[in-house]
């Protein structure tokens, strides 16, 4: 248990420091958006390029262990989708909010901190590889089911929008980072000396500086409404969610690393995203607002959960 404290504890006190700061008034929001913004489009993709560039594959490493996992999530997407609509009585627009913030977590300013105190950098590989797409499967599906299915615009060509998400998704700072990583270890580049004392430490200071932001972000998300469908998003995506992998992991015999990759990143609370996709859609952004405030907090206890639980598996 006092690894998973040295894990969680740092995290918990820098999101306070962030909340603290913002509700003191010492951290404008035009401040926080300026860290925002260095975080995301120079200290992240910094970080992404540092670890995928670096990455040390293991033999037990297979594809099959991503297939699952996206499978998996892609299907527990449209189930709740399905579920918000059936039985929640919820119009079809936010039954696909509702779906994306059951499946989609914040697997970058929380997951990987966490990642890596726990893997290690070196062996953190399985988890980074399932981050590395996890924003283009997830986005994709959510988009095709809002776009034919919740707004019933069946006249749109997918190949179109196929095309107009894939450019969306190549502008984004953090898969930028992710590919010349990728391309750098593909080629079997040199990993220079000057590298680790620039690269690197810019890339680690995302870690503290986005955890900071999200305890800032918390002081503006507010309990707006919509309590008990916020409260069965988040007993899906950090309850069942993660039970949902193990299972699946366990049935196909992952080995322990990727099994334990698969649970973690599904464990992760819903990410600022579904935030993004639920104003851009102008729907449901009350009850996300209430889901990322919650989440939060909720996700201190359900991680604590689970990374006891894989200290064990592995």
């Amino acid at each position: 248990m006092e690894r998973v404290i040295t894990i969680i504890l740092p995290l918990v006190v820098i999101i306070a420091l962030g909340y603290a700061s913002a509700r003191g008034k010492s951290i404008s929001q035009n401040g926080r958006d300026g860290i925002n913004e260095f975080v995301h489009k120079i200290a992240n993709p910094f970080l992404m390029f540092h670890l995928v560039a670096n990455l040390k594959l293991s033999d037990d490493f297979t594809p099959v262990f991503m297939l699952s996992y996206y499978i998996t999530a892609v299907l527990f997407l449209l189930v709740n989708v399905f579920i918000a609509h059936k039985f929640l009585k919820m119009a079809k627009p936010l039954s696909c909010i509702y779906g994306l913030s059951c499946t989609f977590g914040n697997t970058v300013q929380i997951g990987i901190p966490i990642a890596i105190a726990f893997f290690g950098e070196g062996h953190a590989y399985a988890y980074l590889s399932l981050m590395a797409i996890h924003g283009v499967v997830l986005f994709q599906a959510f988009i095709f089911t809002m776009e034919f299915w919740g707004l019933g615009n069946i006249s749109k060509n997918p190949l179109v929008m196929v095309k107009t998400a894939g450019t969306s998704l190549l502008k984004n700072a953090i898969l930028i980072g992710i590919l010349a990583g990728g391309a750098w270890r593909f080629l079997e580049l040199p990993y220079y000396d000057i590298f680790n004392v620039t690269i690197k430490p810019i890339g680690y200071s995302c870690i503290p500086l986005a955890l900071f932001t999200i305890g800032m972000s918390l002081f503006y998300f507010e309990i707006k409404d919509y309590l008990w469908q916020s409260l069965s998003i988040l007993s899906a995506k950090l309850l069942v969610f993660p039970l949902i992998t193990l299972v699946v992991g366990w049935f196909i015999g992952l080995p322990a690393q990727l099994w334990a990759s698969t649970i973690l990143i599904s464990a992760m609370p819903p990410g600022i995203n579904n935030y993004i996709f639920a104003n851009q859609y102008k729907t449901g952004v009350n009850m996300v607002s209430t889901v990322m405030f919650v989440g939060v907090l909720l996700a201190i206890l359900t991680l604590s959960i689970v990374l006891y639980f894989l200290q064990l598996l592995i």
